[in-house]
Parts: C-alpha cells; sequence; structure tokens
C-alpha cells in the first residue's frame, strides 16, 4: 500500500494523496504533489494546473451526478507558478469549493470566474496578485484570516466588479498591498469587514451597496475611496468602533455621505477629502460643503462636540476659497513689486519668500484670517484665551529692559528700510499737532490713560480697544464650548 500525504490525512481528504517529497528533517512526514513546497513538486506549472482542473472537474461531474453537496478540497494546497481559472465560467461554474489555508506563491486569476457555491479562502496566503475581475460569488465568499502580500504598484487584490450575491466575509483579513473593490457590487445580507487591515488604499468608488455592509474595528493605513457609491434602500456602510487614525483615510465627497451610518468613533480633525483633496477653490467648496453636512448631521443627533469641530473645519474652507479667489490682492502685490526698489533684486530673494508675499498680502487684508488666527472662528478657547494673555503681557514687556533691549536692535532695521525717514517725519509732524489733541476727546476710553503726549494717548486707547475685542472673543470661545 502506497504511503498517503501526512496533511491529506490530517485535514481528512476524502481521497488522500501518494508521496511524492519526504521532509529530509522529519522523514516520518511526506507530502503528496498538491502540499509539497513549491520548489519540490518534480513537474511544471503547466502540470500542476492539469492536475487542479482534473480534481475540480471531477467535482463538477459528481455534483451534476448523484452528489449535489460534493465539494472541491485544496486545503493548504501550495500553488507553485500562476494559474487562472477563468473558464469557469457562469456556464461552467467551480463547485463548492475550499481553499483553507492554501498558498498561491505566484499570482491567482478568478477573472469572470463563476462560484456556483460557497468559496473558502479563509487564511489563504496569496504572495502575488489575486485577480477577481467581475467574479461571480453566489454563494458565500469566506476570506476571513486571509493575506495578500503584493504590494506592487495599482496591484494587489483585485476584485474589480466582482458581485457577491451570496454573503462575504473579510474577518481578520491583512491587505498589504492595494484592494481594489471598484464597482463592486454587494447583494447579499451579511458582508462584513471587521478587524481587516488595509495598509495600503483601498477603493470602493462606484460599488454598489444593496445591503448593510459593516466595517468595524477597521484599520486603514492609506487613502479609502468610496466616491461615487451606489445603494439601495436596504444597503448602507456602517462604520463602527473606528479611530481617527484609521477615519481620516476615509475620502467621500457630498454626495455619499447618505449612505454613511458611523457608530462609537472618534473623528479626526480633517477627513479624508480634505487630506488628498487638490489645493483649488472647486475642492475647497466641495470641503466647505462637506464639513457643513457633517456639521447638521452632528447638531441632529446632538453631538455638541463634533459640532464645533465641523463648524471649525467649514469655516477654514470657507476662509480657503476667500483668500484665493482674491486677485485684487494679487494685482496689488504685482503693483508693490513695480514700485518697490527691492523690485530690481526680486530674483535673487529666496523663491519661498517671493511666493510668500502674496499669500501674506491675502491674509493681512482679510477679517476672516485675524478671526481664525486670534479665536479659531470662535471655537478655540485655549488659542483665544494665549492672544488675550500676551495682549495684556505685551505693554508691561516693552516697558522692561527686555522690551528697551529689542527696540535698539529694532531701530537700525527700520532705518534701513526705504523711504522710513520720510514716514518718520511725517509722523513727528502729526505727533506736535494741536489737532492731535483735539482728536483724543472723541477715542473712548482717554479718561484712563495716561501717556505723555496725545499720540501716545491714542496707542493706549487703541490698544485697550483690541484688548476689549480679544477678550469678546475668548468669551464667545468660552460659550461656545460649554453651549455644546
Amino acid at each position: 500500500m502506497a504511503w498517503k500525504c501526512c496533511v491529506c490525512d490530517d485535514s481528512g481528504w476524502d481521497d488522500p494523496q501518494d508521496v511524492v517529497w519526504t521532509d529530509p528533517a522529519d522523514e516520518k512526514k511526506g507530502y503528496c504533489i498538491f502540499h509539497a513546497p513549491a520548489e519540490q513538486k518534480g513537474i511544471s506549472d503547466q502540470e500542476f494546473q492539469r492536475l487542479v482542473f482534473l480534481r475540480i472537474d471531477d467535482v463538477i461531474e459528481k455534483k451534476n451526478g448523484n452528489q449535489p453537496n460534493a465539494m472541491c478540497v485544496f486545503y493548504r494546497a501550495i500553488f507553485p507558478g500562476s494559474i487562472t481559472f477563468s473558464k469557469y465560467d457562469e456556464n461552467n461554474p467551480l463547485p463548492h469549493i475550499s481553499f483553507l489555508g492554501a498558498k498561491f506563491c505566484n499570482g491567482v486569476q478568478f477573472c469572470d470566474t463563476a462560484f456556483s457555491s460557497d468559496a473558502i479562502f479563509t487564511c489563504a496566503t496569496f504572495v502575488k496578485r489575486a485577480i477577481f475581475i467581475n467574479a461571480k460569488f453566489h454563494g458565500k465568499a469566506w476570506f476571513g484570516n486571509a493575506t495578500f502580500r503584493h504590494v506592487e504598484e495599482l496591484r494587489g487584490a483585485e476584485f474589480f466588479g466582482a458581485e457577491f450575491n451570496g454573503g462575504a466575509s473579510f474577518r481578520k483579513t491583512i491587505f498589504h498591498g492595494n484592494a481594489l473593490f471598484s464597482q463592486a457590487t454587494f447583494c447579499c445580507k451579511d458582508v462584513d469587514f471587521y478587524n481587516t487591515e488595509f495598509h495600503r488604499f483601498a477603493t470602493f468608488n462606484e460599488a454598489k451597496f444593496n445591503t448593510l455592509v459593516r466595517f468595524q474595528h477597521v484599520t486603514f493605513h492609506g487613502k479609502s475611496d468610496f466616491c461615487g457609491s451606489n445603494f439601495s434602500k436596504a444597503g448602507n456602510v456602517h462604520i463602527e468602533e473606528m479611530d481617527d487614525r484609521s477615519l481620516k483615510h476615509l475620502y467621500f465627497k457630498l454626495a455619499d455621505l447618505p449612505i454613511f451610518t458611523f457608530e462609537t468613533i472618534h473623528w479626526p480633525t480633517r477627513i479624508g477629502f480634505d487630506i488628498y483633496g487638490e489645493s483649488n477653490v472647486y475642492n475647497y467648496q466641495q470641503c466647505e460643503e462637506l464639513y457643513r453636512a457633517m456639521k447638521k448631521r452632528a447638531d441632529d443627533e446632538h453631538d455638541r462636540r463634533s459640532v464645533s469641530a465641523w463648524h471649525y473645519r467649514e469655516k477654514l474652507a470657507g476662509m480657503k476659497i476667500l483668500l484665493k479667489v482674491q486677485k485684487w490682492l494679487a494685482a496689488l502685490y504685482n503693483l508693490i513689486r513695480l514700485s518697490c526698489p527691492l523690485a530690481v533684486k526680486a530674483h535673487s530673494l529666496p523663491r519661498f519668500i517671493l511666493y510668500s508675499i502674496p499669500v501674506f498680502l491675502r491674509c493681512f487684508f482679510s477679517l476672516t484670517f485675524w478671526y481664525c488666527l486670534f479665536s479659531g472662528f470662535g471655537e478655540k478657547v485655549f488659542r483665544s484665551g494665549m492672544w488675550l494673555v500676551a495682549l495684556l503681557l505685551l505693554p508691561f514687556f516693552m516697558h522692561s529692559p527686555a522690551g528697551e533691549w529689542l527696540s535698539s536692535v529694532l531701530s537700525p532695521l527700520w532705518a534701513a528700510i526705504p523711504y522710513s525717514a520720510n514716514i518718520d517725519t511725517l509722523a513727528a509732524s502729526i505727533r506736535d499737532s494741536v489737532n492731535a489733541t483735539a482728536a483724543v476727546g472723541f477715542i473712548p476710553f482717554m479718561k484712563e490713560t495716561t501717556g505723555p503726549s496725545a499720540w501716545l494717548k491714542v496707542g493706549q486707547a487703541l490698544w485697550q480697544g483690541v484688548i476689549v475685542l480679544q477678550f469678546t472673543l475668548f468669551a464667545l470661545a468660552v460659550r461656545n464650548r460649554f453651549r455644546r
């Protein structure tokens, strides 16, 4: 009697295979053609593929005969070379098949393949590309604890256009490369991604969700694109128990928001469309609308903390739009360059300094920018409080020895600026004017000012006004924090 494969015996194969290779480290363990290491099979990849197909065809024949529940088993089988199952289409579908613990060493293709019953890939390892493009799963697709190792650019686990009609499980599946589910269709009642890890980008764009698809404890390390997804009345994407490090990679637009439901999550400060979107007015407008919708959803759910966060991001996107479209500031920048003597040497300035000038001008002439800087649009208590403290302490600093030293250091720099002497002369003439003293009477808070000259009193009054304004912004931020 021939010696049978130890793996076949342990796994209960109906037809244990003959041994073709013995482990030198343990001569009691012999392995058949399906379980021997890839380099020890002793046959070509084409011959191995022929043996695989013979085994599948035998089960199909049994299923069409008097064994409708026949299953084709490749438990812990090792596939040494590239193999394709595309011949098993809708006219000749694969039977109930198990690749439990199997290892595909050099790529596998299931393009346009039909699975008539359950397809078990639990604990399988895909070393190279795993292509399931337009595959049709009429039974449940089991990919729990499977590992997709392929990490080449734009390659990996490819489920483009696949149909899951009988259930799908990706529990604890690890995608080291890209996971491509674009235009896939989820029609079944039981689809879950539990503790799944996506180490690169995942694409679900234009996918069809006709049932509830759960993403629970899922880890995203790269962009996860859900743009253009479709859903029926019974279908949506349920995101549950996911941290902010993964949520920030979710990439969806305003039109895609209705497909999502969220539960027990912690939102990041920015979401995927804001992180991965291009820096142009159109994307800023999309971000503003998306954050506004997120704020409304949070308000409807009485999540006041998220309302504050989304309000801040909405206003920040709006500010970016405002700064982008202020073309008159760019014209002002060009006028300054032409009129300023430094324009002659502009080509010698560092590029980042030259490019920062129009940005500075846009910010300087934008009230929205100052509102954001000093109070975070009335949402940042710490920021507005620190500015208030700084404004209160700055006069003490300027009248200290350190302030006097700083003034002595800055004086030569001021003198080096073109036309600074003319500005000093004009300021001196205004300071000595009797009209300045008369104007002081119209400035609020002047009874409390004690400056030795009229213009110093005006400066004190203006500084008091700035402090009052900053205190108002601080009070607004505190009110928003406790209200929400």
